[in-house]
């Protein structure tokens, strides 16, 4: 009887070793993965953060072709008015001119 309960007592104490070995592996490969997540996260927010300059930079060029190309249009309309004034500018003035003779008589 006396060697039962020593083996009993003999495996309760092997129990308890490999559940706080157990346990010990668990919180070690626990702490393993918090540490792998929190460098994925790391990592991605990074990617994240350099894709999203990336597109910043590229909708600034964008924006800034379009405003050249705007520029470049109005320059060309603004001178296209000029040129027509210029081109018509001698006939508005004669009938311009005969208009207000016209209304004085």
């Amino acid at each position: 009887m006396d060697e039962i309960v020593k083996k009993v007592i003999s495996i309760d104490k092997d129990t308890t070793s490999m559940k706080q070995r157990t346990e010990e592996i668990i919180n070690q490969r626990e702490s393993q993965l918090k540490e792998s997540l929190q460098e994925l996260e790391r990592r991605f927010m990074e990617e994240g953060k350099k894709e999203g300059e990336e597109i910043y930079i590229k909708i600034i060029k964008d924006g800034e072709e379009e405003i050249k190309r705007l520029e470049s249009k109005d320059s060309k309309i603004l001178e296209d008015i000029e040129n027509f004034y210029k081109e018509k500018k001698k006939r508005l003035i004669e009938d311009l001119w005969i208009d207000l003779f016209k209304a004085e008589e």
